[in-house]
């Protein structure tokens, strides 16, 4: 699920890519070109934060971590429970 995810997130940046260059293709006035030239900013910074990114095997791997570290902690505080 988390490929999926990931190939549409970057399949989706990639028409915001050429979304953007349509728009300085069609833009007339210089401040219309700048408008269209920011408009690629977030899509190239959202492909450069998913590659750069945790790969599959490491998000799976620190989410294992967090429940395992929260099960000791709730095994901690049940122990360290007064009993009636």
């Amino acid at each position: 699920m988390d490929r999926i995810i990931r190939y549409t997130a970057y399949f989706t940046n990639i028409l915001l890519v050429f979304g953007a260059l349509f728009l300085v293709t069609q833009a007339y006035t210089v401040t219309e070109i700048l408008i269209a030239l920011f408009l690629f900013v977030p899509p190239i910074l959202s492909i450069i934060a998913l590659y750069t990114g945790p790969d599959l095997e490491e998000r799976k791997l620190l989410r294992q971590l967090h429940k395992t570290r929260l099960r000791i902690e709730l095994k901690n505080l049940y122990a360290s429970s007064p009993r009636k």
